[in-house]
């Protein structure tokens, strides 16, 4: 029987692997996209022992949601941390109360599908640290600490441009 390209297996899908820096290490598989989901961004992450996927952040238009796989880590949302894991969904909605980062706590790597609303524009700011990522840049002293977060986008056109952050900045 044939699939429908709507349907697609994860096991089907290769791993995409960020830059390992810092604390910032993970590979995803964008399952959203490959199924072509419009408004709907959808990827499994793999995040190692020690690391996060992203740095503490909050967005201006996206919705977010979490559910974790296998593995155990720390959610930090808003000011608070709270111990996560297997069987856990977590929803993140847009804006500063929702500020969040997931690390990766346990000895073991932490598996999770993040699933996210894809409104453009979307601008995402990295919580504590004053810098907006509408522009594609971090901001001095912090890029070495994220360099998967940071694009060199080709296009300078601001509508381009916040929509390919949107698709690198949400699931």
């Amino acid at each position: 029987m044939n699939r429908h390209r709507a349907i697609v297996n994860q096991a089907d899908l290769g791993w995409v692997e960020a830059p390992a820096t810092g604390a910032f290490r993970f590979r995803r598989k964008q399952l959203g996209a490959a199924a072509g989901a419009r408004m709907l961004g959808a990827s499994l992450y793999e995040v190692p022992p020690g690391a996060s996927a992203f740095p503490r952040h909050f967005h201006s238009a996206n919705e977010e949601a979490i559910y974790i796989l296998d593995g155990a880590g720390t959610l930090t949302l808003g000011d608070a941390q709270f111990a996560v894991g297997r069987g856990d969904f977590i929803a993140l909605p847009a804006g500063a109360a929702h500020a969040h980062r997931l690390a990766n706590t346990a000895d073991a790597p932490l598996v999770y599908l993040c699933l996210s609303t894809m409104i453009e524009p979307e601008v995402s700011l990295l919580r504590g640290f004053g810098k907006s990522r509408r522009d594609g840049r971090v901001g001095a002293g912090r890029r070495q600490d994220a360099p998967h977060l940071r694009g060199s986008f080709p296009h300078r056109r601001e509508g381009r441009l916040l929509r390919r952050r949107t698709r690198r900045l949400t699931c």
